[in-house]
């Protein structure tokens, strides 16, 4: 059994020419998510926007990176079923971005009975790549 509820969502996201001349735009506590589950489970992320490269997610155990291709972060079975999670999150711009306010760039989904020998608990997925901060 997994089960995964949104209590906050950040609707939208505006970016600014300072955000433009950093080249990231921070997004605090932007989602809350409340998760109940017996087994392993994967947050995923899709991103639904092209004007950015590449997302730190905080508010985890660890840090989840990815960039357009998505990524999660998978939950290890706990002796604590529910979990909150408020999450921040740090986009790296595109070059061709441009200032304005944008709709909320990821879709968050939940894969339970997710099973991957391979997959560490704590396991985070996406690309892996240095990041400028």
């Amino acid at each position: 059994m997994a089960k995964m509820r949104v209590l906050v969502q950040a609707a939208q996201l505006t970016i600014g020419e300072e955000d433009l001349a950093r080249g990231f735009v921070d997004a605090e506590c932007a989602s809350q998510i409340e998760l109940r589950s017996n087994a392993r489970c994967r947050i995923a992320f899709r991103p639904t926007a092209a004007w950015f490269n590449f997302v730190h997610i905080y508010g985890f155990p660890r840090s989840v990176d990815f960039g357009t291709d998505g990524g999660g972060y998978v939950r290890p079975l706990e002796r604590q079923r529910s979990s909150m999670y408020r999450l921040s999150y740090r986009f790296e711009l595109r070059g061709d971005t441009r200032p304005g306010t944008y709709r909320w760039p990821l879709a968050i989904g939940l894969e339970s009975g997710f099973e991957d020998p391979a997959a560490a608990p704590d396991a985070v997925y996406g690309s892996s790549r240095t990041s400028r901060r």
